[in-house]
């Protein structure tokens, strides 16, 4: 299972290849911000990152997960 919080978030080169994704929306709730992103196939997902990483709509992102962060059950 993956969280929102489990997605780490990387500006890509501009363009979405294998693996990015395109911001479609942003939310600042005061400590966070939850983006909603769009996949090549128009698909969306949410991720949850702190302040410090600020992404504008329409940047195209690199979508990776922390393995340590992993949960299974």
């Amino acid at each position: 299972m993956l969280r929102q919080e489990d997605l780490q978030l990387q500006p890509s080169n501009g363009e979405m290849g294998i693996g990015e994704v395109m911001v479609k929306d942003r939310q600042f709730l005061g400590r966070e911000y939850i983006y909603l992103l769009k996949t090549k196939t128009g698909k969306t997902l949410q991720a949850r990152t702190d302040k410090e990483v600020t992404l504008e709509i329409g940047t195209f992102v690199k979508v990776s997960v922390n393995p340590a962060q992993l949960r299974f059950f």
